[in-house]
């Protein structure tokens, strides 16, 4: 039998230790050894009031203080670790290293049981519980305890949804004037975007070019690919359709339709422009000008028809014109850039080598003709002789007797 003396004793030393050392039955979460650590090398003392005031509203419920600590170095490793302490000791809403994706919970209970468990959403600091890659409730803590409510039901990069799609609604599509490019985050979440440049086509020997651009109109719920832009420029340079030296620039590309031999039609860059064809109808390196009329190119060339194309006169000396001169046809309102020959003279350079027009000694119309070396012509009572390139008068070159018996016309 135990001495009543002794249980008397026992019940007084129980009786002091209560007073002295009261038992802690709230959810304190000071024993996390984390915490304990982490104070150990920072040197601090628990949830004090004040901390940090800013986020007292933060969390909806009566967030009383929160305090930071960082881990010196310890066994726990390095790093930060967040806490928010409530009025009520009995509701605790942890969040853990405050970077978004990491685990949160909230605690509550004599024993600290938890709640509910979720994720950070660092962009509006709160706990969040996912549905695939969507936000579904948000954490919360009261002095009535632990709850949730109805998230916002949009995309949420804590939860796995691209960083482009977090607070966007699921089957969202967007324009984004500054990128030019039409963005969607699907019914999962899934984000995609289209760059409408990326569906241009501008290659130099194309029949076929086009030009995508992305606007609010074409970038819409359900478009895909290059459906979600337009056109904004297409054009075909075909055998079957074309115009000669159309032009067109996409994105900074500049195409001409032109033929080139061996190709034909199609769509091609000032780099890539075939050089001049003379006798084909068509300007080939479209600088403005096509067959004898680009003298540049095709001066001396066959032109249509086997006419020889020309820049002057020079250009048409193996042209034979009989008495007459060849000349190059480079002036007036309509030139032909081609060689041709003077049917009638007015001058004795109309005429070919060997030969003086009539109509510079007579000024007659019907003697607008080319005589050839030795023709003598009267006029007024005197006689000139065509001694090429020009005519003379006779009585100054030769005797009456030399005229008619010493000339001789083909020497």
């Amino acid at each position: 039998m135990v001495p009543k003396n002794l249980i008397s004793s026992l019940l007084l030393i129980l009786i002091i230790f209560s007073v002295t050392f009261p038992l802690s039955l709230a959810c304190k979460r000071d024993s996390d050894p984390n915490i304990d650590q982490c104070c150990d090398y920072s040197g601090c003392s628990g949830c004090g009031i004040g901390a940090n005031p800013l986020l007292h509203s933060m969390a909806g419920g009566v967030l009383a203080a929160k305090y930071t600590c960082t881990s010196v170095k310890s066994w726990y490793g390095y790093g930060t670790y967040d806490y928010n302490c409530y009025s009520n000791s009995n509701v605790y809403l942890e969040i853990k290293h405050a970077d978004n994706g990491h685990g949160c919970a909230c605690y509550e209970g004599l024993e600290c049981g938890v709640a509910y468990s979720g994720k950070v959403d660092a962009s509006e600091y709160k706990c969040v519980i996912c549905s695939g890659k969507k936000e579904s409730e948000k954490i919360t803590a009261s002095s009535l305890g632990c709850d949730t409510t109805n998230g916002d039901g949009q995309c949420e990069s804590a939860c796995g949804a691209s960083s482009e799609c977090d607070e966007v609604n699921p089957g969202t599509k967007w324009y984004d004037t500054g990128l030019d490019t039409c963005k969607y985050c699907g019914s999962d979440c899934t984000y995609a975007s289209y760059d409408c440049d990326d569906y241009d086509i501008k290659t130099s020997g194309s029949t076929y070019i086009v030009d995508y651009e992305v606007s609010s109109s074409s970038c819409t719920v359900g478009c895909s690919g290059s459906g979600c832009c337009y056109k904004a420029e297409e054009g075909t340079c075909s055998s079957s359709s074309h115009t000669n030296c159309q032009k067109k620039t996409i994105e900074g590309t500049t195409l001409y339709c032109t033929w080139m031999a061996g190709t034909g039609w199609a769509w091609r860059t000032a780099d890539d422009l075939p050089s001049e064809i003379c006798d084909d109808g068509i300007d080939n390196d479209c600088d403005g000008k096509k067959d004898c009329a680009d003298t540049e190119d095709c001066a001396g060339k066959q032109g249509p028809n086997g006419v020889t194309c020309c820049q002057n006169d020079n250009d048409c000396s193996s042209l034979a014109c009989g008495n007459y001169a060849s000349y190059c046809d480079n002036s007036g309102t309509n030139p032909t850039y081609t060689c041709k020959c003077y049917k009638e003279c007015e001058t004795n350079n109309q005429c070919a080598d060997g030969y003086c027009c009539k109509y510079v000694v007579t000024g007659k119309n019907e003697d607008k003709v080319c005589v050839e070396k030795g023709t003598i012509i009267d006029k007024d009572g005197k006689s000139y002789i065509c001694d090429p390139p020009v005519f003379e008068e006779a009585s100054n070159k030769f005797s009456s007797f030399d005229l008619i018996f010493s000339f001789n016309p083909f020497s």
